[in-house]
């Protein structure tokens, strides 16, 4: 009898003991499932921070975009024959297909002369999208780098020179200019009113092409 009553509570405790060790494994698996869940969401996010790109170009291009963009005018056009005037300058620009000349001038003031200076909506277009693109690829290309964005917008400013050359276009002046580097003397004119104009365009615009098409442009301006 005392041997059947041993027996029933060494099945009992080993039945107790059986079903504690179940239970541990189950929260240990539970909680192994919850470590693995956390370690792999942790992973995702900072996959997508290394990954992702920015939903936007950095404040600092809109600020400079909006100070570019504020400075020129587009020329007003004749009806009629579509000549172009610059009536500050009072020079007027022969009628362009292109129809997006700009232009910015700036009177003398005593110490410096007064400058003219045309460029067109797309080279100022064309430059601001090189400048974006520029810190995006960066930006995308360092995936896993903590100083990615310093990156991005260290490659966004080395495009900012030819942005501002290419905005500067083509500068006409009264008088000749020092040489200077990277200015370019591109020739002279003699207008009808005893003038004479003097072009300049810019070495580190990259995009040379359209700035030449806009020069031969600009050298058929005369005076009204």
């Amino acid at each position: 009898m005392k041997k059947q009553t041993i027996q029933k509570k060494t099945s009992s405790t080993k039945s107790i003991n059986g079903k504690k060790r179940n239970l541990k494994i189950a929260a240990l698996s539970v909680l192994g499932i919850f470590i693995i869940a956390q370690v792999a969401f942790d992973v995702s996010v900072l996959w997508r921070h290394f990954t992702s790109l920015p939903q936007s170009e950095p404040a600092v291009a809109t600020t400079i975009f909006k100070s570019i963009d504020g400075m020129y005018s587009p020329l007003p056009v004749e009806a009629k024959t579509g000549t172009l005037y610059a009536s500050a300058a009072r020079l007027t620009l022969p009628a362009d297909n292109s129809k997006d000349i700009l232009y910015y001038y700036s009177p003398a003031d005593g110490t410096d002369l007064a400058v003219i200076t045309f460029t067109t909506r797309q080279m100022i277009d064309t430059g601001e999208s090189s400048a974006v693109n520029a810190y995006f690829t960066t930006y995308a290309k360092n995936s896993f780098t903590f100083d990615r964005e310093g990156k991005a917008l260290l490659a966004f400013f080395e495009e900012l020179p030819s942005l501002q050359a290419c905005a500067r276009g083509v500068q006409v002046y009264e008088a000749a200019q020092p040489d200077e580097d990277g200015f370019i003397a591109q020739g002279t004119k003699r207008l009808q009113d005893g003038r004479t104009l003097y072009f300049y365009t810019e070495k580190q615009c990259k995009q040379q092409a359209q700035l030449s098409s806009l020069l031969d442009v600009v050298k058929r301006v005369e005076s009204f």
